[in-house]
């Protein structure tokens, strides 16, 4: 996934976790894939976490970067259709709404502290 930076980077990670068969690394029929929707979203989960502390060292927060309609937040959203798989069909509408959804979700799990996301995360696997 090639993005112009750490937050557009991080946010496509946060996504697949909450959407983890939309990954372009889940098929659980191919040898050397996330085999599972688990893995998927345990794979993006932990690569959410890493990209998230690059930016917070940059002194930078995602949710910020959602409410001021940041150049990660752009990148993201420039970037959406060519890094997440699937038939994604949306018209411009939808993409709107979609985007919508996904930055109520940034704000919700940005604003709890790592301990609590990871116990809601480790959650979900089960």
């Amino acid at each position: 996934m090639k993005f112009d930076t750490q937050a557009g980077y991080a946010f496509m990670h946060l996504y697949l976790s909450l959407h983890p068969k939309k990954s372009p690394a889940y098929d659980p029929t191919e040898e050397g894939y996330l085999s599972d929707v688990e893995e998927s979203r345990l794979h993006h989960f932990a690569e959410f976490i890493r990209c998230n502390e690059r930016v917070r060292a940059q002194q930078q927060s995602l949710r910020a970067e959602t409410e001021s309609q940041g150049a990660g937040w752009q990148d993201f959203t420039q970037h959406f259709m060519e890094n997440v798989h699937g038939d994604i069909e949306f018209d411009d509408k939808e993409l709107a709404a979609a985007f919508e959804k996904f930055k109520a979700d940034v704000h919700r799990i940005c604003s709890r502290p790592h301990t609590q996301l990871e116990i809601e995360i480790a959650k979900s696997l089960e």
